[in-house]
């Protein structure tokens, strides 16, 4: 099993730059990633806030304002030997300022100086000397990424070039004469943004090897920079050397193909004589296909070839030994032929040994690819089972006699409630103020206009055609994306019933992106766009309080929230609804 560890680095505040807005949380997204999808051993995370390291290398915690001082004590001391193997990965993330000084790469930390040519290279570490430290680590593949360049304004930095680092694969944010930008709207860099996006891509079209991953970013940040009315922008990636483009960087998104292009990488580099390069090639292999017979048999051959060299080496060295003495040191030859033969069944002994471990290995693999086969048969069963109940709904709305023949919602109601205003708004996809005529016209079906919010109580007593047009309206004109019953579904899924449980509650929350980080969204932070919303995001202001969703409500208020939304979602069952 692969092991892989990462540093992510993230710098707002400079003493002698220009401050940046959105680098800590590039750094802290990052670490999230790292942690909790990808599954990393280790993050080592350095920020203007972060907390102290106490780690088993170092007589004392590590302090983590990345200043230059405290990062170079960091890298000297935790990368004096190594500590990775084989197989493993090691993942380098940093996003501030960064500039080129003397055709060398700098990276400018918290009290780095741009003012003099002498004070840069004493005050700022250069991407050299990271790379160097990162190699130390043992681990067979390093992964370079930098969101710099970032200088004036609400971009990055003064141009950092393409300089390739041997063995290192080297993710740029820009080109030398680009900027890097920060977006507003997203709380991110650009690039930082795409990068997560693309990393975070399932099934088809994923970005599992260097190469994809490169292919998008290429396409995806220019399009956010064009989106946002910022200059131009082009990432790039360097593998060294240039065929680690085929590496697999997310095994577990790996696609018989990616295995198969790495073992021709694999084949390629030992018939050039590049037999480490060979081996790193098929241990991914083995990472992302645990019993593929070919990188098994392949490891085997290089093994078995390994012993006979050794044995060859052994023999001519022992023949040369006795051929130099003197025919009277009889005894001499006799001892000298006796180790001969004992090195020789040592070798041998090692060679089998070397052998039953290789098959108790695949026979463990197969049986994990066995029990991973037989999970994936379990999921597949249950997507179809989920699916076939999406259908089921789709075919309920679909045949509902209250949609009429045109595709038009029939505007019903038992309230004498004018919808027409809501139609139009959702028509002209205005949907913020869509969300807003919603609230009025509930609190007026229920007859609490004047006390601007509904309780528990009146959402129980909803009228059900009104509801049933209200959701029918949005999911009309949102084309299936948005609406109370997409709520419900979600809300269920997750194991949500009428009984208020504030784990379910806080998890739909995330889920439907009314809440992000852990933290609450404000009301005008929530995305009013049918693109880029996440589904069943709208509508949201129908609450037992009467207020908007946001960071600072207690934790009482949240409370009540929740309540009225079990009961609008058990609501959404009522006779009338289908």
């Amino acid at each position: 099993m692969a092991r892989n560890w990462a540093i992510c680095i993230g710098i707002n505040k400079y003493e002698n730059l220009t401050p940046l807005r959105f680098a800590v949380r590039d750094a802290d997204c990052m670490r999230d990633w790292f942690e909790k999808e990808a599954g990393f051993e280790k993050v080592y995370l350095f920020t203007d806030n972060s907390p102290q390291i106490t780690d088993t290398d170092a007589s004392k915690p590590y302090q983590t304002k990345p200043t230059y001082g405290r990062l170079m004590r960091f890298l000297e001391n935790r990368f004096a030997k190594p500590f990775l193997s084989v197989g493993n990965n090691l993942w380098f993330f940093f996003s501030g300022h960064g500039l080129r000084q003397r055709d060398r790469d700098y990276l400018m930390l918290s009290d780095s100086s741009a003012s003099a040519g002498s004070l840069i290279e004493k005050t700022a570490i250069s991407l050299i000397y990271v790379t160097e430290r990162l190699r130390r680590s043992g681990a067979d593949n390093v992964i370079l990424i930098y969101d710099a360049c970032r200088n004036e304004g609400s971009s990055k930095g003064l141009g950092v070039g393409e300089e390739r680092y041997k063995g290192v694969i080297t993710i740029a944010s820009c080109r030398p004469d680009e900027r890097s930008f920060e977006i507003e709207d997203l709380y991110n860099g650009s690039f930082t943004y795409a990068l997560l996006e693309s990393l975070r891509i399932q099934g088809t079209g994923n970005c599992a090897t260097v190469e994809r991953l490169d292919q998008r970013l290429c396409r995806r940040v220019p399009e956010l920079n064009r989106k946002y009315q910022k200059a131009s922008q082009n990432p790039y990636v360097i593998a060294e050397p240039l065929s680690k483009s085929q590496l697999i960087l997310l095994p577990s998104q790996a696609t018989l193909q990616d295995v198969s292009a790495l073992k021709g990488e694999a084949y390629r580099a030992k018939d050039n004589n590049e037999l480490e390069l060979a081996k790193t090639f098929m241990t991914q292999v083995l990472i992302a296909s645990p019993a593929d017979p070919d990188a098994l048999a392949w490891f085997k051959n290089i093994w078995l070839e390994e012993l006979k060299w050794q044995h060859k080496e052994l023999k001519w060295q022992h023949k040369f030994e006795i051929l130099g003495l003197e025919k009277s040191h009889e005894t001499k030859i006799r001892e000298l032929e006796q180790s001969y033969q004992n090195k020789r069944q040592e070798l041998e002994q090692s060679l089998q040994a070397q052998i039953k471990q290789l098959e108790q290995q695949l026979e463990q693999e197969r049986a994990q690819a066995s029990k991973q086969q037989s999970n994936l048969e379990a999921n597949i069963k249950a997507a179809q089972v989920k699916l076939a109940e999406k259908e089921s709904i789709i075919a309920q709305l679909q045949s509902s006699p209250q949609v009429a023949v045109t595709g038009e919602v029939e505007l019903k109601t038992e309230k004498g409630i004018n919808y027409t205003k809501l139609r139009d708004l959702l028509a002209a996809g205005k949907w913020k103020e869509a969300d807003r005529e919603t609230t009025l016209t509930m609190l007026q079906a229920a007859g609490r206009e004047s006390e601007r919010w509904l309780r528990v109580e009146d959402i129980d007593n909803f009228p059900c055609e009104d509801l049933r047009t209200i959701n029918q309206i949005w999911l009309h004109y949102s084309k299936g994306k948005f609406g109370f019953s997409i709520q419900k579904e979600i809300y269920e899924s997750l194991g949500g019933t009428r009984e208020y449980n504030e784990k379910v509650w806080k998890d739909f929350c995330s889920r439907v992106g009314w809440r992000k980080g852990g933290n609450w969204v404000y009301y005008d932070d929530l995305t009013f766009n049918v693109e880029d919303a996440p589904r069943a995001h709208l509508p949201v202001t129908v609450t037992v309080t009467g207020g908007s969703f946001g960071v600072g409500v207690s934790t009482r208020e949240m409370w009540l929230r929740g309540v009225g939304f079990s009961s609008l979602a058990q609501r959404l069952g009522c006779q009338a609804y289908f």
